[in-house]
């Protein structure tokens, strides 16, 4: 049975060389063999990574089983269906051989899905261009459930979840880090009560309710966020993308 591991790229802090050797361990030991493994980097319409990267994120890992970067053009990606809104599913193609595939993701705040984590790898990760142009409309966008940290009647993380509903996600697991991007604690398990209660956890650490509004705020990224343009923007949009004004307004 050939098992698929979808895996963030490296504009997430996975720890994916401390958390893949031991999954890798205990799916031989339940009969898996190592040819049957393939892992997945789920890039998105991000750039590939070099193989250099690969090496440094994965490890030793990365000599003994299969790793692909996702490629989202048109001849490398499979129709799994349409979305109740419509949107059509178009996935990696190996993915329609797995007979299991196994999610890791890092849960922290997020622009569109509210958390990013859970199936979010596959569904927007391992998406044709078709997919993600769809699912990155204004009508996604400006929707005013689509809002950092709410998943909720969030429609982005509703397309997630329906997607994913498409596939074999046998098993997940959620990465929370600390301010500094360390490994905080990990949940395994099943794929929804799995981010959910990663979400649950996540909640506690990264939303603060603010009684004054302040003249000012600096708002930092990590570095993994500041490889280019689109991912800076966060430090912005994390502050614009919230309930209500996060600072004074200016008289």
């Amino acid at each position: 049975m050939k098992t698929v591991i979808a895996v963030p790229d490296f504009t997430r802090e996975a720890h994916l060389k401390e958390v893949l050797p031991p999954l890798i361990s205990r799916l031989k030991k339940q009969g898996v063999c190592e040819k049957d493994i393939e892992i997945i980097i789920g890039t998105g319409l991000h750039r590939p990574p070099m193989q250099k990267e690969i090496s440094s994120n994965l490890g030793a890992i990365s000599k003994k089983i299969k790793i692909s970067s996702h490629n989202y053009a048109k001849n490398n990606v499979s129709y799994f269906g349409k979305t109740k809104k419509g949107i059509p599913v178009y996935l990696n193609k190996k993915l329609k051989k797995a007979g299991a595939i196994i999610t890791v993701g890092v849960v922290e705040p997020h622009l569109y899905a509210g958390y990013s984590g859970g199936a979010k790898v596959v569904a927007i990760g391992l998406a044709g261009e078709k997919t993600i142009n769809s699912t990155h409309h204004p009508r996604f966008m400006d929707h005013p459930g689509t809002r950092i940290c709410s998943i909720k009647n969030n429609p982005f993380r509703g397309f997630i979840e329906e997607a994913a509903n498409l596939l074999p996600i046998s098993y997940s697991i959620n990465i929370i880090n600390d301010k500094d991007g360390r490994l905080f604690r990990i949940f395994e398990g099943k794929p929804g009560p799995c981010f959910k209660n990663a979400v649950r956890y996540s909640k506690k650490i990264f939303e603060k309710k603010i009684k004054v509004r302040p003249d000012v705020i600096i708002c930092d990224i990590p570095g993994s966020k500041a490889v280019n343009i689109y991912q800076a923007s966060r430090a912005f949009n994390y502050l614009v993308n919230t309930r209500k004004s996060a600072v004074k307004k200016a008289h």
